[in-house]
C-alpha cells in the first residue's frame, strides 16, 4: 500500500532548509519551501497539522500570520506551536545581575503568557501544555559565555566576567546554579 501522506517542511531561511534536507534527503515525501507565514503560498483547507516551533515572535504581523494558519487547516485541524515563557533563563539573569542590568525591551510578543489571548481569536480550542525543564548549573563560566551572546545583556558587555561570576557563584546551592526554563506549547483546533 502506497503511503498518501505527505510533509512540507518550510521556513523563512533558505539555509535552515539546505540543512533540513542534507538530514533528511532520503525520505521521498517531504516537499521542502521557503514560505513567509504571513502570506502562505498553499490552498485554503490543505493542511491536516501544522507547527510553528519557536518563531512566532518573530513574525512582524502576527495576526496575518494566524489567520494564514487558520487558512490552510482542514476543518478540525491542528496547529502546534512552541514557544518560551516570561519566568525564565533571561529573566532569572536579570534579576540575579540586576544591580549591572538596565532592563531592555524583551519580545513578548507571542509567549507562554501572551499566546492564549492571540491564538483564541483565530481557534475554537486553544490548550498550553507546559514542558517542566531547568537548568542547572555547575561551572559558571558556561553560563557566563550565554550571557555574553544575549542581544538583551548587551549592557553587561562592559562588566567583566570576574565579577558577573562572583554574583552567581553566591546563587549556589550545593555547588550548583539552579536556572528555571519556561518552554512549552499550543495545541489548538480549527
Amino acid at each position: 500500500m502506497e503511503n498518501s501522506s505527505k510533509l512540507v517542511l518550510t521556513d523563512f531561511s533558505q539555509g535552515m532548509l539546505e540543512s533540513a534536507r542534507e538530514k533528511l534527503e532520503k525520505h521521498e515525501n517531504i516537499d521542502f519551501e521557503v514560505v513567509d507565514i504571513q502570506n502562505i503560498p498553499f490552498d485554503d483547507e490543505s493542511f491536516d497539522v501544522v507547527i510553528a516551533n519557536m518563531m512566532l515572535y518573530h513574525v512582524p504581523d502576527l495576526n496575518r500570520g494566524l489567520l494564514e494558519v487558520r487558512r490552510v487547516l482542514k476543518p478540525g485541524g491542528k496547529f502546534y506551536c512552541a514557544t518560551f515563557g516570561e519566568n525564565g533563563i533571561v529573566e532569572y539573569i536579570e534579576t540575579a545581575l540586576k544591580e549591572f542590568i538596565v532592563t531592555e525591551t524583551k519580545n513578548n510578543v507571542f509567549t507562554l503568557q501572551t499566546g492564549p489571548s492571540k491564538l483564541s481569536n483565530h481557534f475554537k480550542h486553544v490548550e498550553r501544555l507546559n514542558y517542566e525543564d531547568s537548568l542547572a548549573v555547575s561551572d559558571i563560566d558556561y553560563i557566563i559565555d550565554y550571557i555574553y551572546s544575549l542581544d538583551q545583556m548587551t549592557n553587561l558587555n562592559n562588566i567583566k566576567s570576574e565579577v558577573i561570576k562572583e554574583v552567581l557563584e553566591s546563587k549556589k546551592e550545593s555547588g550548583i546554579l539552579n536556572i528555571p526554563k519556561e518552554y512549552g506549547m499550543f495545541v489548538c483546533i480549527k
